[in-house]
């Protein structure tokens, strides 16, 4: 197991460590914006869910809302994780969430 407050490690960093380890499990995140989880199999996003996505429910809408948490923690429970989605390279999926962070403060 992993666990550590989002003040200490950035989700980008968790996420990004357990890619590059080829871990798989469930990654769950509970924060001042509510809470969240994201599966993982070896290092691949293939779910993800929250309790407040504005956006929608796709990969890239959670993590967007997840990579919103000012404050928080998040634990990782190794395991098998039956996904809804096809495996999707955290990078990617990253990046698509930043794309909208970017478009998002621009707007404001």
């Amino acid at each position: 197991m992993l666990q550590g407050s989002l003040d200490n490690f950035a989700l980008d960093e968790v996420l990004g460590l357990l890619a590059s380890t080829t871990k798989s499990g469930t990654l769950e995140v509970k924060g001042d914006r509510g809470t969240g989880t994201l599966g993982l199999r070896q290092g691949q996003l293939v779910g993800a869910s929250a309790s407040n996505t504005a956006n929608g429910e796709g990969l890239e809408d959670v993590l967007f809302e997840l990579l919103r948490f000012g404050e928080g923690s998040f634990t990782f429970t190794p395991g098998d994780v039956a996904g809804a989605e096809g495996p999707r390279a955290v990078a990617d999926v990253l990046s698509a969430a930043d794309l909208a962070m970017v478009n998002l403060e621009a707007a404001v």
